[in-house]
């Protein structure tokens, strides 16, 4: 009994920690791509996590490897924290169940990085301009694309083996 317990709790954090990671793959790839349809700057995105500890010069314009390289690094190590969150509190669910989490997903990381994170870093300008242009919808893909990916490790349990593997999971912090 102990072992499948232990089995649920690997399948919940390291699914969640790769659909996270896989969801954050997503939500980057998507700005990358309109970016080189429109013939923008396809790096902007990509630096944005680093204009956190680099300041704005970060954002500048074109190719910079120091600025990607940190944007890209640590908007995945959080996008990998949320997912890892997001398969702890989502195991068990049904697909539809499953998916719709993900989306809430999405709502929730909008706010706490965008609207409370980045004005208490002192980037306040940084998440107005993101808000103003398409943040939800790409956070929102961020949070689908998690749980899509989440769906592989995803076992939906019955009521009954939930509470037994919550009793279980009690019981061993005692």
């Amino acid at each position: 009994m102990e072992l499948t317990l232990i089995k649920h709790q690997v399948r919940a954090t390291a699914g969640g920690a790769i659909a996270g990671c896989a969801g954050g793959i997503g939500m980057v790839a998507l700005p990358v791509i309109r970016s080189l349809a429109r013939d923008g700057d396809p790096w902007a995105h990509l630096k944005l996590a680093a204009a956190v500890y680099l300041g704005n010069g970060a954002l500048r314009e074109g190719f910079d490897p120091l600025p990607i390289l940190l944007g890209l690094t640590l908007h995945l190590m959080i996008a990998q924290a949320w997912g890892l969150v997001f398969g702890v509190s989502a195991y068990g669910l049904s697909r539809v169940l499953t998916l719709g989490s993900g989306m809430l997903l999405g709502l929730v990381s909008y706010g706490v990085m965008v609207l409370l994170l980045l004005p208490v870093c002192g980037m306040g300008e940084l998440g107005r301009s993101i808000a103003s242009g398409g943040g939800l919808s790409l956070h929102l893909c961020f949070g689908f694309f998690t749980a899509l990916c989440f769906l592989a490790f995803q076992r939906q349990l019955d009521p009954d083996t939930l509470r037994r593997l919550m009793e279980q999971a009690r019981g061993r912090r005692r």
